[in-house]
């Protein structure tokens, strides 16, 4: 009994110290923080961009063999690799300290050739681009290689510490100079600008507010600077206007004669085209009636050109998987000779016209889609006043 008694007071005195010490404890760190420089309320929260792309691995190597299929001639890629060569070139850094270097090995793992003359760059044309490429498959856009078919559209990027990707935040495209994305589009653009040679094209927007090509756009920054004046013959700007919208640049425009001089500052041969006339043919196919669509002078010498135009507006109606039926080739050759004779081009151009298809138009399958699915849209110039063609379009 006498320990017990003993012992309370100085029991009660150790946890009297005690308390006073967590107090102290609490000041110091609650000073600390008052002083600690920019606190975050949500530290988690770094970045302003959406955090990688859910299932980002399988969504690159299933492009990656998908892209091998397409295009045998590319030879064998390590698709698994490729994937290993991204994950090593951002996991454990800063994702605002990303550079283009950081990406050499990936770029020299997928590097491909590009044939001559079929390189499309673009600017503000996005859409339209790439509709026209699928159309033509005369030209290849950065989204066509293999690196631009993998990774386009996704978002990636590393943890500063710890492996693995970031799943919550990334850097927006702007928020820091060397960001993940940036820099790999960077890298991309320059090695596609590399690879080029003979005619270079790039698609501009003629509607487009400000200048045509922002001085701060890959192109301006990447693409041109990259281009090798002994391989590359020309480049050839097409300013397509939205067919419903202003004719805001042209060539003659101040900002395409700054454009001019700076890629002729950089050794380059330059030439312009406005509103270059296959682009528009596939623009008529959305807005048939509108005046630039009703007019036929550029088909009237050029019955190839005419042919190509047709082409393309076939493979917008297999976009629209439009039907598909069963009439004559005859019929749609006396339909494009109704439209020649109707405007009065001589019987020669006509005669051009009918042995061009058989020599351009090898598919049949082709000339039955366009004559049945969107008979209107066969010549866009004759729309209401070729009535055969009409009555061909009803009773489809």
């Amino acid at each position: 009994m006498s320990w017990h008694r003993a012992s309370r007071p100085v029991t009660k005195h150790l946890w009297l110290r005690s308390l006073q010490a967590l107090a102290l404890t609490v000041l110091v760190l609650n000073i600390a923080d008052a002083h600690a420089p920019g606190p975050q309320k949500n530290p988690s929260k770094k970045y302003n961009g959406a955090g990688t792309t859910t299932n980002l691995r399988n969504i690159v190597i299933g492009r990656c063999y998908h892209y091998m299929s397409l295009h045998p001639g590319i030879g064998d890629k390590n698709c698994s690799g490729i994937w290993q060569e991204l994950v090593d070139a951002v996991q454990r850094k800063d994702p605002c300290k990303i550079t283009e270097e950081d990406y050499k090995h990936l770029a020299l793992v997928a590097a491909q050739t590009i044939p001559c003359n079929k390189t499309l760059l673009w600017s503000r044309t996005n859409e339209l681009v790439h509709r026209y490429t699928k159309a033509t498959e005369n030209f290849i856009t950065l989204e066509d290689t293999f690196l631009g078919f993998v990774f386009n559209g996704l978002m990636w990027c590393g943890k500063k510490i710890r492996p693995g990707m970031n799943f919550k935040f990334c850097p927006a495209w702007n928020e820091c100079e060397h960001n993940s994305i940036s820099s790999f589009w960077k890298m991309t653009s320059a090695a596609f600008a590399q690879a080029s040679c003979g005619l270079v094209n790039v698609m501009l927007n003629g509607s487009a507010d400000g200048d045509i090509a922002r001085k701060k756009s890959i192109l301006r920054t990447v693409e041109i600077p990259n281009m090798d004046p002994k391989t590359i013959s020309e480049v050839r700007v097409w300013v397509i206007d939205d067919i419903q919208g202003e004719d805001k640049n042209s060539c003659n425009s101040k900002s395409l004669l700054e454009l001019q001089h700076y890629i002729q500052e950089h050794k380059l041969k330059y030439s312009c085209i406005d509103n270059y006339r296959p682009v528009q043919a596939l623009q008529c196919s959305e807005s048939p009636d509108h005046a630039a669509c009703n007019r036929c002078d550029y088909h009237l010498h050029h019955p190839a050109l005419f042919l190509n135009h047709l082409h393309i507006l076939h493979v917008e109606m297999k976009r629209r998987s439009c039907p598909l039926n069963l009439p004559s080739l005859i019929i749609i050759e006396q339909q494009i000779l109704h439209f020649f004779n109707m405007k009065g081009v001589q019987k020669v151009c006509c005669n051009m016209v009918r042995s061009g298809i058989k020599d351009h138009v090898k598919d049949l399958d082709l000339v039955i889609n366009l004559q049945i699915c969107d008979a209107e849209l066969l010549s866009v110039s004759a729309r209401r006043s070729s009535d055969s063609l009409h009555s061909l379009h009803t009773k489809r």
